[in-house]
C-alpha cells in the first residue's frame, strides 16, 4: 500500500463525491490509500466516512440502494446473499443494517479488497466471504475471465474479448448447497450482479426460492443467447414472482427487483 497526496482541485472533487455517496461530512482530514495497485479512478477507500466508492458507481444504483435498505429495515431477522459482491458496497451496507451477510466474489483481486474493507469497517463477525463463483452445480469449475476493470469480470460473453486480461478456472458452488441448513424463519434478500451469469445462479437456487421466497435484486446483462439473464423473469414467473425495473443504464444493462408472492 502507499499513501497518496492530492492537489487542491482533486481534494474538492473527492469531498463532493464523499458527501453525495455517504451522506455524511468527514470529521477529520481524509486519508486515502491505493490498494493492491489498482488504478486510483477504479477503487478508492475513504477511511473516516465508513464508506467507499469507485468509478463504476452510477446514478441508477441509488434506487437499488434505497430498495435494499428498505427491505433490510423492514424484514427482520434477515440474511443478505450478495452474489457478485465486488469490493463489498452492498454487503457492508446491509450488514450495517443488522443483516447477516454471505458475500460471493470469484475475482481474486476484488476478493482481497472485499476482505480488506470488511475488516476495516469492523464487520467481519457479520459477513461471511466465499471466493467462488455461484453456479448451477457444485464441485466443479467454470472458466472465469478477469477483466482489465475488475468490476466487469465475467464467465459469459457479456465481457468482450478486448477487455479480458487473463482467464482462470474458478471453483463453483450453489445457493442451495450454501443455504441448505438455513433456519426457515429468516428473511432472505439476494442481490445478483454476475455480468450475465445470473440464470445459472437461479437454477442452482431453486430449493432456496421455494423455501424462503427471497426478495431478489438482479442486474441484467443481456447476452442474447440461451443463458440470457432476461430468461430469469420467465423462470421466476412460475413461482408467482413479479418484477419492476429499478434503474436502467441501457437496453442491455439494467436493474430489476423480483418480488415474491405475498
Amino acid at each position: 500500500m502507499r499513501q497518496l497526496l492530492f492537489n487542491k482541485s482533486r481534494f474538492k472533487y473527492l469531498r463532493r463525491l464523499i458527501l453525495r455517496v455517504s451522506g455524511r461530512k468527514p470529521r477529520e482530514p481524509l486519508r486515502v490509500e491505493l490498494t493492491y495497485n489498482i488504478p486510483l479512478r477504479s477503487h478508492i477507500y475513504i477511511y473516516n466516512t465508513g464508506s467507499y466508492f469507485y468509478s463504476g458507481w452510477a446514478p441508477n444504483e441509488y434506487e437499488v440502494k434505497r430498495y435494499l435498505l428498505e427491505k433490510a429495515r423492514n424484514l427482520k431477522p434477515c440474511i443478505f446473499i450478495d452474489v457478485g459482491a465486488f469490493i463489498g458496497f452492498y454487503s457492508l451496507l446491509l450488514a450495517g443494517e443488522g443483516c447477516d451477510v454471505i458475500a460471493f466474489e470469484p475475482d481474486p483481486r476484488s476478493f482481497k479488497l472485499l476482505m480488506h474493507n470488511i475488516v476495516i469497517i469492523g464487520l467481519q463477525d457479520r459477513v461471511m466471504v466465499i471466493n467462488k463463483a455461484v453456479c448451477d452445480r457444485v464441485s466443479s469449475t467454470i472458466e472465469f475471465k478477469l477483466a482489465k476493470e475488475p468490476d466487469i469480470s465475467s464467465s459469459t460473453t457479456f465481457l468482450s474479448e478486448d477487455h479480458v486480461e487473463y482467464r482462470y478456472l474458478a471453483p463453483c458452488t450453489t445457493l442451495d448447497s450454501i443455504l441448505s441448513n438455513l433456519k426457515p424463519n429468516i428473511n432472505v434478500i439476494i442481490k445478483i450482479d454476475v455480468e450475465g451469469g445470473g440464470l445459472n445462479v437461479i437454477r442452482g437456487g431453486i430449493s432456496t426460492i421455494e423455501r424462503f421466497k427471497p426478495h431478489i435484486v438482479l442486474e441484467v446483462h443481456r447476452t442474447f443467447d440461451v443463458s440470457d439473464e432476461l430468461l430469469i423473469l420467465n423462470l421466476l414467473k412460475t413461482y408467482n414472482y413479479k418484477w419492476k425495473i429499478l434503474g436502467m443504464r441501457d437496453p442491455r444493462n439494467f436493474h430489476v427487483a423480483l418480488e415474491p408472492p405475498p
